[in-house]
């Protein structure tokens, strides 16, 4: 039975994430800069992830290890850029290079001096990285409602690019620092599902984000 779960995991993983990628993929050329950021990021997910589920079996090298140096990485890369080309506000645009220069410092003193890389998360860390997240997320949705007059804010791509991103990283600000409660649980296995879960309504967000991006293309609609 725990072999059925872990199987399904995987397949599920790989589908949703090939499911973005090939999104991505197909409206690439409709997508403004600052949203290829994103669709770079999940057309090199699924290739992360199997690169992630491969390790083990051919060379013992653990999931960690590819979270840290290949997919966390490349998350924050993109995501801080996807910000700094969103938001219009040029102090605010420095705030975010001086974040990502400080968070990154700090990230790649603790994965590659404290941490175990095939055991171990730099947990504070990310657990800032998803703060900061949200803090962009809530700002972008001011600017979307002080520019969004013409048009019903739903109707943004980036509305829901960064409802995804906010319950993606609210979520696991949550999920991480509750993590001591989730560990009473006799069965681990809902900790799993409610993340697998969580994950799937954040790429429903996405979905939707370049359904408007493909519905908006054809009415020759632009935003800034």
């Amino acid at each position: 039975m725990h072999d059925i779960f872990i199987v399904s995991s995987i397949v599920s993983d790989l589908i949703v994430n090939f499911s973005l990628a090939i999104t991505a993929i197909v409206l690439w050329k409709q997508s403004p800069l600052k949203w290829r950021l994103l669709s770079i990021y999940l057309i090199l997910l699924p290739l992360f992830v199997i690169t992630k589920y491969l390790m083990w079996p051919l060379f013992h090298i653990g999931n960690r290890f590819i979270d840290n140096l290949l997919i966390n990485p490349t998350e924050m890369v993109c995501t801080l850029l996807f910000f700094f080309l969103s938001l219009n506000d040029r102090k605010l645009k420095s705030t975010i290079i001086w974040m990502g220069m400080i968070y990154f410092a700090a990230y790649f003193v603790d994965v590659f001096f404290y941490i175990d890389l095939n055991n171990e998360h730099p947990e504070n860390l990310i657990g800032f990285y998803n703060l900061l997240v949200v803090i962009l997320c809530l700002l972008g949705f001011r600017q979307l409602l002080n520019q969004a007059e013409h048009i019903k804010i739903i109707k943004y791509p980036q509305f829901w690019f960064y409802t995804a991103l906010l319950v993606l990283n609210l979520s696991s600000i949550v999920i991480n620092y509750t993590h001591n409660l989730w560990s009473y649980l006799e069965n681990q296995k809902v900790y799993y599902i409610v993340y697998y879960l969580i994950y799937i309504v954040h790429a429903l967000f996405l979905f939707i984000g370049y359904f408007y991006i493909f519905k908006n293309s054809k009415h020759l609609i632009h935003y800034e």
